[in-house]
């Protein structure tokens, strides 16, 4: 299962570089609130809370279905998952957002960063949400836990999740660790890469969605063909 951890946990890390938005919001919260580590970790719990059900839902039902290594399942997850990134990068490359959208969505997220605490919580479940391809990704590393022979015990895959959902939510809670490690600087070095961030977002996307995309791609369609 540590082997899984191993391979599984680069696709985690797509996950969370296809959203760098996300680490943007989640800097602006810390640097907004009066008490940033609380507000910030509010935010991260909403994002686990709808990671957690949707672990639990999808561990469920691929559970009753029985999937297995053998299946084609497997394979055509992947290469759903290779056409999802595929789409990301085109239309990341292709958009031309004007300087009126950036500011609304700048402002935006100004507003989400100085909501109160129940705002905050459900702005994490509603930021994940949009946040398909995280969602997506995290799904295949459950199908892997899934197809894993003999069948996990609870307390492993317990722990698995939790691996990949750490991972997964850098984004969310990275602000959290460098407020903790340096409250004196973290503010200047929040705003430096936030707005870096902002600046480099949609190359971002482009770069991640189009490799990745090839990755789970041809890792599909070799199991297929």
């Amino acid at each position: 299962m540590w082997n899984l951890i191993v391979e599984e946990s680069p696709y985690m890390i797509a996950a969370m570089l296809a959203a760098p938005i996300v680490l943007v919001l989640s800097g602006l919260i810390a640097g907004k609130a009066e008490r940033p580590v609380r507000s910030t970790s509010i935010f991260v719990l909403g994002a686990v809370i709808l990671d957690l059900i949707f672990a639990a839902v999808i561990l469920w039902l691929l559970h009753v279905v029985g999937i297995s290594s053998e299946d084609n399942i497997s394979a055509w997850i992947d290469t759903l998952l290779g056409v999802l990134f595929l789409v990301i990068g085109i239309k990341a490359a292709i958009d031309r957002p004007t300087e009126e959208e950036k500011a609304t969505q700048r402002a935006r997220m100004e507003k989400i960063a100085a909501a109160k605490a129940t705002s905050l919580l459900l702005a994490g479940v509603l930021v994940q949400i949009v946040n398909a391809d995280a969602l997506a990704v995290f799904g295949s590393g459950l199908k892997e836990i899934a197809i894993t022979t003999p069948y996990p015990t609870a307390a492993t895959i317990v722990v698995v999740v939790l691996v990949f959902l750490f991972v997964m939510l850098v984004p969310y809670h990275l602000p959290i660790w460098l407020y903790v490690a340096s409250p004196e600087k973290a503010g200047g070095k929040m705003r430096a890469m936030s707005a870096w961030l902002l600046d480099h977002a949609q190359a971002l996307e482009v770069v991640v969605g189009l490799g990745f995309g090839a990755l789970f791609l041809f890792k599909g369609l070799t199991a297929l063909l």
